[in-house]
């Protein structure tokens, strides 16, 4: 369960952690046995009940999704702070090890079909036991409001038709999966405000087309997409997208284009025609 779509050979190979619930110690140790012949790391094992084990694999990821959720509301703190930067408020904040750098930068919110799905899991379990829970409902709150500042910041320029470009399609790079993409929930609200909408993804146009139906234009190549746009927003942080042709791509744009960047990738670029928005950069003071 702790393998991740984009990575799942390595992964597998190279756990930080191998999690074996088991009812006996035979069994226990016939796993952890048979994990140790295949992995190239020197993972910790933990060897437990399955009860336990359930449970940690639910905290697991209810642990990642709050880290996630803190550094985005960091990220929206940022962008209304004149002269903040939140990579190198997180940067200094990874270096100490109580916290680490891993899932601590702002951008999108988390998706996918084993984050969401775990955060409402332990809740209902929760509930089940006659308890409430505070932090997880709070963690999927923030998630949600990503996609309305990511809104708010293309309705407060940009007015209705648009066009609106958006760029990364997928939960996250490396993989098709559209399931609880932040991305396409931002697609399906600036649809419902009445924006044109043109779609972009690497994969996910050609491997996840059913799940797009009903959104929007899909293009074959961002320049397309980007055609006329009254705004472009990077979302899924695709590597391929940091080496297009920025220059041939704001030219195409349509007038007075925003660029929305959810990740800061392009933030060291000078744009002629694009106004340029980082998320988690506050206005130069």
């Amino acid at each position: 369960e702790f393998i991740a779509l984009g990575s799942v050979i390595r992964n597998f190979l190279n756990p930080d952690l191998v999690l074996i619930g088991a009812s006996d110690s035979r069994s226990a140790t016939t796993i952890q046995e048979l994990y140790a012949s295949m992995v190239e790391s020197r993972p910790a094992y933990g060897v437990m009940s399955l009860t336990n084990a359930e449970l940690t694999k639910l905290s697991l990821n209810c642990f990642v999704t709050m880290k996630i959720s803190f550094v985005n509301e960091l990220t929206a703190l940022c962008q209304a702070t004149p002269g903040a930067d939140v990579d190198a408020i997180t940067k200094a904040l990874g270096a100490d090890s109580r916290i680490g750098p891993k899932y601590l930068k702002g951008g999108l919110g988390f998706g996918g079909p084993c984050l969401p799905r775990d955060n409402v899991a332990m809740q209902r379990y929760a509930a089940g036991k006659g308890l409430e829970l505070r932090l997880s409902p709070a963690v999927t709150s923030v998630n949600r409001d990503v996609v309305e500042r990511l809104f708010a910041a293309v309705a407060q320029r940009v007015p209705a038709p648009g066009p609106v470009a958006l760029l990364g399609l997928s939960y996250k790079p490396g993989t098709h999966i559209v399931e609880e993409s932040q991305s396409l929930m931002l697609a399906r609200r600036l649809g419902d405000a009445g924006y044109a909408i043109r779609l972009h993804a690497p994969l996910a146009v050609a491997f996840s087309g059913e799940a797009l139906s009903g959104l929007g234009k899909t293009c074959d190549d961002p320049y397309q997409a980007a055609a006329g746009a009254r705004a472009v927003v990077l979302l899924t942080d695709w590597p391929e997208y940091g080496g297009l042709d920025w220059e041939r791509l704001q030219r195409a744009a349509g007038p007075q284009p925003l660029l929305v960047d959810s990740w800061r990738a392009l933030k060291d670029m000078a744009f002629t025609r694009f106004s340029y928005l980082g998320l988690g950069l506050g206005p130069k003071p």
